[in-house]
């Protein structure tokens, strides 16, 4: 108590701006004391178990190799996924709905094997999803596959941007969807969560467990291009009237397609005060939106397009500027 007094007594003696960073300071120290961690986020809310004697855990909790998807769903859930990879995309090409080759610009992306096989898949079936709602659907956006990133003059660079989605509202206004397609591990049972600051962990929601990749780890690393890039298209966007929101989208698999609901990409995690919660404090993630297939068709629906046909010429050329074309293909 008399150290309390001591302090605030300061506090009132002190010039007025160094008072409020000394309760900034005071402020973020109680925060620090008294957040429990990301893990202990985790733990919480989604009901993770304490890991059985004898058996390899995440410290301390449960962890399983596989979630329960097969199990549970058997393969009820691949249809969306099958259609999406048995989708012709030479008939978006021929209508002039789709430009560049889905997966062709990763070998200059500085990924692994793994990693290019993964996006390859991720931006087929991606791109098949929309040339399937853009032929039945009427999603009526141009799909623009394999980008060159930009620095921060405006020139080109061998980052990648997955995709553009490009449409026209019947205002005349120019809307884009920067989306970089993931296929990743699991299906219906599992959940994708935010561990920290660009950390994702997969847990599975039947096993209340968390679920290892391939290499063995619980936890992902979230790549920071897709926040970069952001800010170095922000300008060209500007200069053409393009409004442009910037999204992560899961794909379907066989098995179906995770949950990623209020999953954030590359996120910054921020801990405030929070009266409601046991330890006084809550946590928020800011970063890249990160939605499903379906959410991402849904989103674009939301805003009734125009026919693409309405499109203005310059507006394609500006994107069809970018494509990563493969040596020796057509660029129509």
């Amino acid at each position: 108590m008399a150290c309390a007094s001591i302090i605030t007594l300061m506090l009132l003696l002190i010039p007025g701006h160094t008072a409020t960073a000394c309760r900034r300071h005071a402020d973020a120290a109680w925060l620090d004391e008294h957040d429990p961690g990301p893990l202990h986020d985790a733990v919480t809310e989604y009901g993770i178990e304490p890991a059985p004697p004898d058996e390899m855990t995440y410290h301390g909790y449960h962890i399983v190799t596989q979630d329960a998807s097969k199990k549970l769903y058997g393969a009820s859930l691949g249809e969306a996924y099958h259609a999406a990879m048995g989708m012709n995309l030479g008939e978006a090409h021929y209508r002039g709905q789709l430009y560049g080759f889905p997966g062709s610009g990763l070998e200059q992306s500085g990924f692994d094997r793994r990693g290019i096989s993964s996006g390859m898949l991720g931006e087929k079936i991606l791109a098949g999803i929309i040339a399937a709602f853009n032929k039945n659907g009427n999603l009526n956006v141009i799909g623009f596959y394999s980008l060159y990133g930009l620095d921060r003059n405006g020139r080109r660079t061998n980052a990648d941007i997955d995709c553009v989605l490009l449409g026209m509202d019947y205002e005349g206004r120019l809307h884009a969807w920067f989306v970089d397609a993931k296929y990743y591990k699991g299906g219906k049972d599992t959940k994708y969560i935010c561990m920290g600051n660009s950390t994702i962990a997969r847990i599975s929601k039947s096993q209340h467990a968390f679920v290892t990749g391939q290499d063995g780890q619980v936890t992902l690393a979230t790549s920071s291009n897709m926040v970069h890039q952001q800010s170095m298209w922000k300008p060209l966007l500007r200069e053409h009237n393009i409004d442009a929101r910037w999204l992560i989208c899961f794909v379907p698999g066989p098995e179906g397609t995770p949950d990623v609901s209020n999953l954030q990409w590359a996120a910054d995690r921020h801990v405030r005060y929070d009266p409601d919660s046991p330890s006084g404090t809550s946590a928020e993630y800011q970063g890249i939106p990160v939605v499903s297939a379906s959410r991402l068709v849904g989103i674009i629906h939301a805003m009734h397009l125009a026919d693409t046909e309405y499109i203005p010429d310059d507006a394609i050329k500006l994107f069809k500027r970018y494509v990563k074309w493969p040596h020796g293909s057509r660029r129509h």
